[in-house]
């Protein structure tokens, strides 16, 4: 896995082209709790800094963000 496909990811959904990765724990607020990477030893972990969950992520989700990240990709751009 390389950390640069989670960085493109949060970089799309700051730019509102996707939702963010959300923390599981606060799915009952309105709030969005944006989880954050950062790798750890050979991991890339998942980081809530609102609650402190913390999660490896795993190679689904790694394939879900590539074909997100190409979706958003493979979209003409508007032209103004």
């Amino acid at each position: 896995m390389r950390i640069q496909v989670f960085s493109e990811y949060l970089q799309l959904a700051q730019a509102g082209k996707v939702d963010f990765l959300a923390c599981p724990m606060h799915t009952d607020q309105e709030a969005v709790f944006p989880l954050i990477h950062q790798l750890e030893e050979e991991d890339i972990v998942l980081h809530c800094y609102a609650c402190g969950y913390k999660n490896i992520a795993g190679l689904t989700l790694y394939n879900n963000l590539i074909t997100l990240i190409r979706a958003q990709m493979s979209e003409p751009k508007k032209m103004d």
